[in-house]
C-alpha cells in the first residue's frame, strides 16, 4: 500500500505529476492507514512511502516505522517498509535510521549526468546528479545492497538509449535491482519511441539472462514479482487493485492510482476515506476470480481515465516480456529464484 506523505519536494522535475501544494499527512491518518494495511487479509505486507519527497517528513517516517513494526509483530504479520526518494538530501541521522530498521530505499535515476540533469533538477534549475550519486554511495557503504533499488526513469525522447543508460547505471556498482518507471503524459510515445523501447528492453532482458550464466544476478522488479507470486497471489496481482495499487493521500482519501491526486474529477475515483468509510462496493468484497465483480473491478474503475494507448503498449510490452523472462528463469535457474526468494521477496 502506498502512502503519499507530502506533496512538497526540493526538486521540480518536468515530468512529475505531483503538484507542489505542500499537503502533509497527519500522524493520525498515517496510523489509520497502517491499521488498514496490517489488518487486511494476508501475512506479507509492503508499506511504501512516497511524496513529493518523503524525507521532508522524516519525523513521520520514524513514527510510522515504529508503529507499523509493532503492529505487525503483535498480529504475526511481516511488514517490509520502502521509501521512494530523490536522495538529493540525506542526513547521517536518516542513514542510521534506515540501517537500524532495515528500510528499503528506491532512488529515481535516468542515466549519465547530462541526461539525468536534463530531467531531474532542483527548483532553481541546477542538476541533481552529483548530489544524488554521492548520497547513494553513502547509503551503499552501510546498508545491504538488496535494500537499494534504482527506479529507472524511461522517457520517449531517450528511448533509443534505454539499454545504454541501463548499463551505465548498473556499472556504477550501487545496485543491481531495478524498477522501470515508464513516464506518461509528458513526452509523446510515438511509434518510433515504442519500437525503440521494445528493442532496447529486449537487449536488457538478454543481458540479464546472459549474466545469470556467469552467476552475476541483475534484478528487474517485474521479473522478480512474477517469480515470487504463486497460486491465488498471482491471480490477485492480475485482477485485484487492492493487492498492489491502493494509494493513501495526505487527506485520508484512498484511490487505486497516484495519478489522481491532482485531478479535478478525483472524487469520481476515490474508493473511500479513512476518516469516513470505504465505499459500499468495496466494504465486504472477497476475492472470487470467477465472479463478475472481481473480473470487471479494475476495468470498470480505470475505463473513464482514458489512458494514452501509446504508453499503454509500452507498459504492456514491459510486462509481457518480463513474464516471459520469469518463466524461462523459473525453468532454468533455481539459484536466481532462490536468491529472489531469500533477499528480494519483500
Amino acid at each position: 500500500m502506498k502512502f503519499t506523505l507530502i506533496t512538497q519536494c526540493h526538486m521540480d522535475c518536468g515530468y512529475c505529476f505531483v503538484k507542489k501544494t505542500d499537503e502533509r499527512m497527519k500522524v493520525e491518518v498515517a496510523q489509520k492507514g497502517i491499521d488498514f494495511l496490517i489488518h487486511s487479509p494476508g501475512v506479507n505486507k509492503l508499506l511504501a512511502l512516497y511524496g513529493g519527497e518523503p524525507f521532508l517528513e522524516f519525523h513521520l517516517i520514524k513514527e510510522m516505522t515504529l508503529y507499523a513494526r509493532k503492529l505487525a509483530q503483535s498480529t504475526q504479520k511481516n511488514c517490509a517498509i520502502s521509501i521512494c526518494t530523490n536522495l538529493a538530501v540525506l542526513t547521517d541521522e536518516q542513514i542510521d535510521f534506515i540501517k537500524k530498521h532495515d528500510l528499503k530505499i528506491t532512488v529515481s535515476l535516468v542515466g549519465p549526468e547530462t541526461i539525468h540533469d536534463r530531467y531531474r533538477y532542483f527548483i532553481k534549475g541546477a542538476g541533481t546528479y552529483k548530489k544524488v550519486i554521492n548520497n547513494f554511495r553513502r547509503l551503499a557503504d552501510c546498508i545491504p545492497k538488496q535494500n537499494l533499488i534504482i527506479s529507472y526513469v524511461v522517457l520517449p525522447l531517450i528511448s533509443h538509449l534505454v539499454f545504454d543508460n541501463f548499463v551505465f547505471l548498473l556499472n556504477l556498482g550501487l545496485s543491481n535491482n531495478f524498477n522501470f518507471e515508464i513516464i506518461q503524459e509528458f513526452e509523446e510515445w510515438t511509434e518510433d519511441a515504442q519500437v525503440n523501447f521494445f528493442e532496447q528492453f529486449d537487449k536488457i532482458i538478454d543481458l540479464v539472462l546472459k549474466e545469470i550464466d556467469k552467476n552475476n544476478f541483475i534484478f528487474i522488479k517485474y521479473v522478480v514479482r512474477e517469480l515470487m507470486l504463486k497460486g491465488e497471489d498471482r491471480r490477485l496481482s492480475q485482477m485485484c487493485p487492492f493487492f498492489h495499487q491502493t494509494e493513501l493521500y495526505p487527506s485520508g482519501e484512498m484511490a487505486f492510482s497516484p495519478f489522481l491526486l491532482n485531478r479535478k474529477d478525483k472524487d469520481c475515483f476515490l474508493i473511500g476515506h479513512l476518516n469516513v468509510s470505504i465505499n459500499e462496493r468495496y466494504q465486504h468484497c472477497t476475492f472470487n476470480p470467477a465472479g463478475p465483480q472481481c473480473r470487471n473491478c479494475l476495468s470498470d474503475y480505470s475505463h473513464p481515465l482514458e489512458q494514452d494507448n501509446k504508453v499503454r503498449l509500452v507498459q504492456e510490452y514491459y510486462a509481457l516480456r518480463s513474464q516471459k523472462a520469469a518463466r524461462f528463469i523459473q525453468k532454468n535457474n533455481k539459484a536466481y529464484v532462490e536468491h529472489c526468494r531469500k533477499y528480494l521477496a519483500g
